[in-house]
Formats: C-alpha cells, structure tokens, sequence
C-alpha cells in the first residue's frame, strides 16, 4: 500500500519551504543593500575608538580623530587629551567655572556634531550669560551605566574641581520594567564597588557584548540572530519606537525580573549616594536628569521618573525630569527615527533645560 501525505502535511511543508525561501531571499537583499547597525566609528589612522580603562572598563582614546556613522547621519569626533569629546579644556584658569556633564551615548552626541550635542549647546548658553567664565565638560561615554558615571566623576575630579556635576541618566540605563531588562543586568555588572582593579578590569565592548547579552536574558535563538542575521537586525531597527512602546505596555515582568529591577534601583540608589557624599568632600552642586525613551515619550509613562524623582529628593539633588523637556516638543521630532538618539533638536530642549537650572558663581556676561 502506497503511502500518501495527507494534504495538510503537504501544504504545510510547501508553506515551510516557501516560507525559508522568502527567508533566505530577504536575508541576501538585505546584507547587499542595506546599511545595518545602529553607528559605529572610522578613523583614517585606524586608531580603536576606545581604549581599555582599569576601573570603568573602556574609556574613549585621547587624541582620537574621525567619524560617527550610521544609516541616519555621519559626524566628525575629536578626543581632547584628557580623553572626552570636545576642545581642550583650561583646567588652570582660575576665573574658570566648569560643568561636568556625565552619561552615556546621549551626552556624548550620538549622530549630531559636538557643538550641537547637549554638553555644547549648554557650553553656548552658558557663553551667553557668563562669558568666557564657563567651562562645559562633555564626559559622556557611548554605553556607560550609573556605576561608570561615579568612576567617570573620580576621575577628572582630580583633574579640575567642578562648581556643577550634571549626571544625565538614559531610561534604558535604568532598571524599569518599561526597559528590556538589560539596565537591571548593566548595574549588577558594575556592582562590586570595592572590587580590585583587577578584579574590575574587564574584555573591551565588543569582546563583552555576548556575555552582556547573556545576563540581558535572551535566548539562544536571538542571541545567534543577533550576530548572525542581517535581516533580523534590520527588523529590530526598523520597529521603530512605536513597536517598542507596543511591547514594553503589555510586558509582564516574572518575580525574578522584579527581583532584579528592585535590586537594580538599589545599585542606582548606591551610586547616587556616592555622588553625594563626593559633593560633600569637594562641594559641588548635584543635578540628575532623566532621559526617556522614545517610546516612553509616546506611550507618556512617567513611572520610571516618578521613581527616579523620589531617589533624587532622597539625596537631595536638583531633578531635571525629561518628560517634562520632551512636552516641549513633539517627541517624534526630537529623535532619530530608526537610531533612537536625540537628534540636534532634542539636545536643544534637554540643554535649555539645564540652563535654566544651573546659576554659576561668575559675574554675567556684559
């Protein structure tokens, strides 16, 4: 007797079959004629972008020269000689008063062009009022968490004393269930406050990111699409914050994601009262300012700054909500649609912002 598929097993193999072709087809047309990746940095001297640090893990090369690239825009970097983005500073002007801007992508200026990025559009206002009295450091560090901002702050503490530390925290930095879980993971990492320098030292970004994307919690599946599909990198990017928005709504969180997020407002509590106690030995006045997500812009969840407020009262710093900067502005033109960073009119709202609640000790400009 002959045996015959049954004709639901046929058309499902032939759906299958047709299904891995398209699959197949769109992955090739993809990695032929689409750019993939949110940026990434070119030097004509081939110079690494980053160079290891002991304590912060990576820190950005003194010296550096080239360019920012993404699908949505390319950008001229410079690295100063201490290490940050931006002109030479005078750390021995003794008229001089400076602002530390810390962060991460944000503060630095992912996409637009450092005068345009919130520390320069807050140095020109600051040029405005003060003269050539203000001094706006851009410390910000693509990919930094809360723990490296305090380093961050260590560090060039004893290269110049600031009169104003501004700590600018992105929401996907912090442990909020709107988030996909990773910035309760980024806070575990940076935990060990106490740890030796070689205890603390760790493998460059790009050899740590699998291990990052291990403790974010993603499968095997996504992980290897990830690394190795084009086409589903491409849908992740072009999702856009709408989809984002969609999924982060409906996420339910397990009791061992909430234990981690719990555990990740700790950390960040942590982190902050070391900042506090740092303004305590050499004064300096404190300011934390919440960067929301695109997406949690337009779905107008406020949970996570309402949060972020009460942990800055508790230490007694100057809040600077974001939700607040973005109603001044359609969220929608503020970002980079597909790359999600704040585009050159959305560092303008957030430097206003700031402006208006920095008063440095320096006569006003004439």
């Amino acid at each position: 007797m002959r045996f015959r598929a049954r004709p639901w097993i046929q058309n499902s193999a032939l759906l299958l079959a047709a299904t891995a072709v398209a699959l197949l087809l769109s992955e090739a047309m993809v990695r032929r004629f689409v750019s993939i990746g949110s940026f990434w940095f070119e030097s004509p001297s081939g110079t690494p972008f980053y160079t290891p640090d002991p304590l912060r893990e990576y820190g950005l090369t003194p010296g550096w020269r080239g360019r920012l690239i993404a699908p949505e825009f390319s950008t001229s970097v410079a690295i100063n000689s201490l290490g940050f983005r931006g002109e030479e500073p005078s750390p021995g002007d003794p008229k001089s008063r400076h602002v530390f801007v810390i962060g991460d992508s944000f503060v630095f200026g992912v996409g637009v062009e450092a005068p345009a990025a919130i520390p320069g559009r807050l140095q020109e206002l600051m040029a405005r009022r003060y003269g050539g009295c203000a001094r706006v450091w851009n410390l910000g560090v693509p990919g930094y968490s809360p723990q490296q901002y305090v380093y961050t702050l260590e560090k060039y503490l004893d290269v110049v004393r600031p009169e104003v530390v501004v700590i600018a925290i992105y929401a996907g930095r912090l442990p909020s269930g709107a988030n996909d879980i990773s910035g309760g993971a980024d806070f575990a990492v940076w935990e060990q406050s106490h740890a030796s320098a070689a205890e603390r030292q760790a493998p460059t970004p790009a050899a740590a990111a699998e291990p990052r994307l291990q403790r974010a919690g993603l499968g095997s599946v996504k992980r290897w699409l990830f690394w190795h599909s084009a086409l589903y990198n491409w849908l992740l990017l072009r999702a856009g914050p709408q989809v984002r928005a969609l999924v982060h709504g409906h996420r339910t969180l397990t009791e061992a994601d909430r234990a981690r997020l719990e555990r990740g407002w700790e950390i960040l509590d942590a982190q902050l009262r070391r900042v506090t106690s740092l303004s305590a030995q050499r004064p300096f006045r404190f300011v934390v300012v919440y960067v929301p997500e695109q997406s949690d812009a337009m779905r107008g969840d406020s949970s996570t700054s309402a949060r972020l407020r009460a942990l800055a009262a508790r230490h007694q710093c100057t809040f600077i909500d974001g939700f607040q900067v973005v109603a001044a502005g359609r969220s929608r033109d503020l970002y980079f649609p597909v790359d999600g960073h704040l585009n050159a009119s959305g560092c303008d709202l957030f430097a206003r912002g700031i402006a208006r609640e920095i008063m440095l000790d320096c006569p006003a400009a004439p």
